[in-house]
């Protein structure tokens, strides 16, 4: 090859690149010259090339939600910009790029949070977040906060799990030195809870000494089962941690305890003795820098114990205080800290469900004739709003009941992620919704961990399953004495309303008869536990999901008893479907005939709901507006808008649409 062809390559190599062809631009100034309506190839073209539908509801929705009060209230105007960088991220972006774009946005967000002012006195960050949970402002700016789940989860650990654990766990010489700092994010906190080996329970191998000459606790991992895993901030952001490990003095073991503990320096140095692990990339929440922790006899001062319930003497004595009696005892307070966290996830979850049903509104599945996607929207309307009017139950006197906190995080986890996988088969094979599958995709991968993380949620059924027990010997007055008549009797009465919300509560009963008629005769909690653990463990979950879903039937009733007062009939037309839906689900085995004499007398048919469905898809609009959600500053910022819109109602056939989208 001579040099004069070289010259000729290299030319060509370096020659600029021609500007790409919009061709949805030449299209539209096409049709704007020919002045001629869109007609439905043009409509897939569009469809195709935005990935988001033409045929859709904006225009309705613009209409309804524009007198409906807005998810962020003016309080919360500042916080916008939250909204208007929340889009999807590249998919070339770096796991670093990530990272560093949400602790920005943290400390962003740190500086602006909102006050709370009542009686003179004016509260702001962690201690707000303690005192003044369910406050409207609280709540509207976790509502916002949830639009990034990524950023939601940093804030969750640094502000709950760390600051809330620091405000409630320790004492006042632990609130004035690292309070401040922690709201000012000079200090980034984490929450070291789970271990490898043992997950949420709280069977940790984790040591802390007490030595009693250093006046002062040897931290140390016995084992690889020992390291805490999944640490959210752990990796890199965090340079302080709340950690609980086994407390041992001279030998004798007294339970679970928190100390604070420093892991590395401002210039991101680990401190001796601490090693950190990067989990890397995951399925979600890339965003967060999970990590896997290891102490290697690294000594702390006494100070390092938050000593809320119980100080340790001079003489190496230890002291209960605060109701703290026993090992049991202090775990159960420490667990309540995580309260928080899981309303939080509650609240989030239940914001997530609601958006989710706002996008399907506005945009419908291609794949759905419109029966078809009222339908589905009317499901998914009747779940979220479930959640919504089921909020009592962890706000107000309700604020601090561990366990409700603990079954409605469970509970609207699952709802929420069912929600989304439903709108992952829908939205699926499309190339005019792509981009809401891309969305979707995202939303359910953040959101996967709240399955787990606060505490997995078939533990969380468990723990609430000890709850429904004592309620079944507060209603039955005790389970060795009930005769199974009386549950015959409870489900006589619910057929013969067709209740399914005491369906669920007798059949929630009757299993926690057979669980407890078991576990009474056992002599001791050991014995118990093991019995348990071999045979009745499946049980116990369904018996905690049963009673929990009686609970929020039970508030959405009273809600939809509350707006049939005022004219909102619609409201328990969606409860009734909802309660039924959650029948089916729950107890199948007990709708449609059987042949049994016990089976038919505790069974009944479910009821054509389809008349309902049709009623409440005449209110879809005035439903979806009232979450708060909008058009401009929400939707359109984190789901670009097509070009332009056609009326999903005024839509051709389906068959038709399925034709001219081969064509």
């Amino acid at each position: 090859m001579n040099v004069d062809k070289v010259q000729n390559l290299l030319t060509i190599f370096e020659a600029p690149e021609p500007e790409p062809i919009n061709l949805v631009h030449l299209f539209l100034q096409e049709l704007e010259k020919s002045e001629a309506p869109l007609d439905d190839r043009g409509i897939n073209f569009l469809s195709n090339c935005a990935g988001v539908p033409v045929r859709n509801n904006r225009s309705k929705f613009l209409q309804a939600s524009e007198a409906a009060p807005s998810i962020i209230g003016k309080e919360l105007s500042t916080l916008r910009p939250i909204l208007e960088e929340t889009t999807l991220l590249s998919h070339n972006s770096t796991l670093k790029q990530q990272r560093e774009q949400k602790i920005a946005r943290l400390k962003w967000l740190a500086e602006r949070l909102p006050e709370i002012t009542e009686d003179g006195k004016t509260t702001r960050g962690i201690e707000m977040f303690c005192h003044h949970f369910d406050h409207p402002i609280v709540r509207n700016f976790l509502q916002l906060l949830s639009f990034d789940p990524a950023l939601a989860t940093l804030f969750g650990v640094h502000f709950f799990l760390f600051g809330v654990s620091l405000l409630k766990l320790g004492t006042q010489k632990h609130i004035d030195q690292y309070l401040d700092k922690a709201d000012q994010l000079e200090i980034i906190g984490c929450c070291m809870f789970t271990e490898i080996g043992h997950g949420s329970s709280p069977l940790f191998e984790t040591t802390a000494t007490y030595n009693r000459e250093r006046r002062g606790f040897v931290i140390n991992t016995p084992s690889l089962t020992a390291q805490k895993c999944w640490i959210g901030g752990g990796a890199r952001n965090a340079t302080h941690g709340v950690l609980f490990a086994q407390l041992i003095i001279d030998g004798k073991e007294y339970g679970i305890h928190p100390f604070i503990v420093q892991l590395r320096g401002r210039n991101g140095v680990n401190k001796p003795g601490v090693t950190t692990t990067d989990l890397g990339p995951k399925m979600g929440l890339d965003g967060v820098d999970n990590g896997i922790i290891h102490f290697d006899h690294v000594f702390v001062p006494y100070d390092a114990l938050l000593d809320h319930y119980c100080e340790i003497n001079h003489e190496g004595q230890y002291i209960g205080r605060n109701g703290n009696r026993d090992s049991m005892s202090i775990l159960y307070k420490l667990m309540v800290n995580f309260i928080f966290g899981r309303k939080y996830i509650t609240m989030a979850c239940t914001t997530g469900m609601a958006m989710i049903s706002t996008l399907f509104y506005v945009y419908p599945p291609q794949c759905l004739s419109k029966k078809g996607w009222e339908f589905h929207l009317t499901n998914l309307l009747a779940e979220a709003f479930a959640f919504k009017y089921a909020s009592d139950l962890i706000m107000g006197e309700n604020a601090y009941n561990h366990f409700n906190a603990s079954i409605m995080k469970a509970l609207s986890s699952t709802a929420n992620q069912k929600s989304l996988q439903l709108c992952q088969n829908l939205y699926d094979s499309n190339p005019m919704t792509r981009r809401i599958r891309a969305l979707v995709n995202s939303y359910f991968a953040d959101q996967a961990a709240t399955l787990t993380y606060e505490g997995d949620n078939y533990l969380l059924y468990m723990l609430f399953m000890k709850h429904s027990l004592d309620q079944a010997k507060h209603w039955f007055q005790g389970m060795t004495k009930l005769r199974f008549n009386s549950y015959a009797q409870l489900f006589k009465w619910a057929l013969s309303r067709k209740d399914p919300k005491y369906m669920i509560l007798g059949e929630a009963f009757l299993l926690a008869k057979t669980i407890g008629a078991h576990l009474e005769p056992l002599k001791s909690n050991e014995e118990r536990f093991k019995v348990f653990n071999k045979e009745f463990q499946l049980m116990g979950v369904k018996l905690g999901k049963l009673y929990g879903t009686f609970l929020i039937l039970s508030e959405y009733e009273k809600a939809a008893k509350a707006e049939t007062e005022k004219g909102h009939h619609h409201i328990w037309d969606l409860y009734a479907i909802y309660a039924w839906n959650q029948m089916q689900e729950l107890l199948p085995e007990r709708l449609g005939k059987r042949k049994g004499f016990w089976d038919k007398f505790l069974s009944g048919e479910k009821p054509d709901l389809m008349p309902r469905y049709d009623y409440i898809a005449k209110f879809h609009d005035e439903l979806v507006a009232g979450f708060g959600f909008k058009l401009e500053g929400m939707i359109d910022n984190i789901l670009e808008p097509p070009p332009q819109s056609v009326s999903f109602d005024t839509a051709e056939s389906l068959e038709s649409r399925i034709k001219n989208a081969k064509l």
